[in-house]
């Protein structure tokens, strides 16, 4: 990526807790079809921090 590349971040959040979500729902099938990573709020939060708090 060049230096003064941007990047766009798009992601739903679901609530907290163990209640039932259609957001929930997503994030379960793509884990287990896709194989994929899923993340919470905070480490996501962290990651965007870190990168950029050094640029």
């Amino acid at each position: 990526m060049l230096s003064n590349g941007k990047v766009l971040l798009a992601e739903t959040l679901g609530p907290p807790g163990d209640e039932p979500n259609q957001i929930k729902g997503i994030d379960v099938a793509m884990l287990a079809v896709t194989g994929g990573l899923g993340r919470r709020q905070a480490p996501v939060c962290k990651l965007v921090r870190r990168r950029w708090s050094t640029a």
